[in-house]
């Protein structure tokens, strides 16, 4: 199978997120011949279409799959808009898959804007409560198909001794350092981009026990929640929810009830044997179902006209 992957929006963004582990996902499979087309490629030519591209790539053939890889709703550049010239064209060709992110309500109309203009074939979306929004908002030009968070192989648990008792990283609603004064705190020093951000992240989590996760708008699993475990990092979560019961058994991560107090003590007593635990079990969680690994075979499926949900491809079950 042959793909070509654009990855277009802010520059250098997905070489540390989602966007560079497919790419690393799909190189490793036999089965696949991959390309990718940006503007942290050596290749990349300013002033192309994605039928110039694929020209270029190509010559008089078409790939089998494109996947459009875009942050154009927050990063807008020209040559990134002229890259979207003629995708309707190449469309009756290849399998068009858009990929998007939070489609929250106020982005939800830049999204929606997108599909009906180009007609992706596929549309892949990280929150299912979003991906039922964007059908009902788009109604049969799209098939939409809930493609959830996952991490590369470059996150891993490197054993070392944690020198922190929690890492407040990212999202951590409604706490701050002064929250637990009994514990040693992480808090990230002040990076300047995104990639330099996630280019530190696995060592600021790998410095740290536990790590205090909030979910999204009070009730969705974000990235974080995958990447602390694959860290070896025991997620803290501040309440149940529905949607982390997807991904992760309720014995691989801890909840203190939005109670820095509660958290703080199930910290402070819990002892070696359950912390190893509570770790190794995340870990295999994450490295049986979440990895990008997973998701590549989901997707190629999908792809490939399979009805098939993404539950299908955990290694281990929830």
């Amino acid at each position: 199978m042959k793909i070509l992957h654009f990855s277009l929006g802010l520059y250098n963004f997905w070489t540390t997120y989602e966007g560079e582990y497919m790419n690393e996902s799909l190189l490793r499979r036999p089965d696949v011949d991959l390309n990718v087309w940006g503007r942290d490629r050596v290749t990349y030519e300013p002033g192309l279409t994605c039928i110039d591209v694929v020209k270029k790539i190509y010559g008089n053939e078409y790939p089998d799959v494109v996947i459009f890889h875009s942050t154009m709703e927050k990063h807008d550049d020209p040559n990134d808009r002229k890259v979207f010239e003629g995708i309707r064209d190449l469309g009756k060709h290849s399998t068009i898959v858009w990929r998007t992110f939070d489609c929250f309500k106020k982005k939800l109309p830049f999204y929606v804007k997108q599909i009906k203009a180009y007609h992706p074939h596929i549309v892949l979306v990280w929150y299912a409560s979003q991906a039922a929004e964007l059908r009902s908002a788009i109604g049969q030009i799209s098939h939409v198909c809930h493609f959830p968070h996952s991490v590369g192989r470059r996150y891993f648990n490197k054993m070392n001794a944690r020198e922190y008792d929690i890492a407040l990283i990212g999202r951590c609603d409604g706490v701050s350092l002064d929250s637990f004064p009994e514990l040693k705190v992480y808090t990230p020093p002040h990076r300047e981009t995104r990639p330099e951000k996630g280019n530190n992240l696995i060592d600021d989590l790998n410095q740290c026990m536990f790590s205090w996760n909030s979910p999204v708008k009070g009730d969705l699993a974000s990235l974080r929640f995958f990447e602390s475990p694959a860290c070896g990092t025991i997620s803290m979560v501040p309440k149940k929810f529905a949607d982390l019961d997807q991904y992760f058994p309720s014995d691989s991560y801890c909840v203190c009830d939005s109670s820095t107090e509660t958290c703080s003590n199930i910290i402070r007593t819990m002892d070696a044997r359950e912390k190893w635990r509570i770790q190794q079990r995340g870990y295999e969680v994450v490295m049986s179902n979440h990895t990008m690994d997973n998701r590549v075979d989901f997707l190629l499926d999908v792809v490939g006209g399979k009805n098939v949900y993404f539950y299908d491809y955990y290694g281990i079950k929830i």
